[in-house]
């Protein structure tokens, strides 16, 4: 499978890729069409170095891909983000006591079962919603960053996404990778390209893939406008709709509520 990052490499874009997930490395191949591909300390901001990177790109077709760790177990927000203040119990994002929640059935290893007290399931969410606004926050500032620059806000496509959400005792699962529930699969997805999207739509149909075929067949042409229309991103000359893409666990083992 060809990458949107060698689509568009091909096509003469500059491309990079900041992100924090270790798993987004050189082995896995989500280096593959990338001129630079940093993987990042956790304690890194994404956001600090595309801004940098995009100060030097700016004068040439370019595409650049940040992966935010956050929002994600172990619910580590900074400290100005604190929805819960006063609360009195383990420090659940404590990598030890962490691990201590997660408590496996013998020979069963994805019959997950957690010790969290109903006070404690709340810190959990509100340690998970200081991440988010903590994302929210470094996100906006490089939005900033691009509309603060007028031909470059021009011509600039940002897409913000994710690859999945957290449970929280919604159907008696905790954190992600054991069920397939809407929390988990539910995630944004938002366009924001000024002069060529209509600001403030929503979408209430099913979204599918976002590289229409005659993309595939031939590399996106730096300022080749995309548009969207009925939930299909697609170029102007038109697009060729694909199957829809179903999610999926990536074991063949049955699981039940713990």
């Amino acid at each position: 499978m060809t990458t949107l990052a060698e689509y568009l490499r091909k096509a003469g874009y500059h491309t990079a890729a900041f992100v924090t997930n270790p798993h987004l490395n050189s082995d896995t191949g989500f280096h593959r069409g990338f001129d630079e591909h940093t993987l990042l300390n956790d304690w890194q901001n994404p956001t600090d170095k595309m801004i940098q990177w995009i100060r030097q790109h700016e004068n040439g077709p370019f595409f650049v891909y940040g992966h935010y760790m956050e929002p994600h177990s172990l619910y580590t927000p900074h400290e100005e983000y604190d929805f819960l203040p006063g609360y009195q119990g383990r420090i659940l994002n404590d990598p030890v006591t962490f691990c201590d929640l997660k408590i496996y059935e013998p020979w069963e290893p994805f019959q997950l079962k957690v010790n969290v007290t109903p006070g404690e399931l709340k810190k959990m969410i509100a340690l998970y919603d200081g991440e988010i606004r903590y994302v929210d926050e470094t996100v906006s500032r490089l939005i900033s960053e691009i509309r603060s620059r007028e031909e470059l806000a021009r011509k600039t496509l940002v897409i913000v996404t994710a690859d999945h959400g957290e449970e929280f005792a919604d159907h008696g699962w905790y954190f992600h990778g054991y069920t397939l529930f809407r929390e988990l699969i539910d995630v944004p997805l938002i366009f924001s390209f000024p002069g060529f999207l209509p600001e403030g739509k929503t979408i209430s149909t099913r979204v599918q893939p976002s590289i229409s075929q005659e993309s595939k067949r031939r590399a996106i042409s730096p300022g080749k406008a995309c548009c969207a229309s009925s939930g299909v991103i697609k170029r102007r000359s038109g697009c060729s709709k694909t199957g829809p893409l179903f999610p999926r666990l990536p074991f063949d083992h049955h699981t039940k509520p713990p």
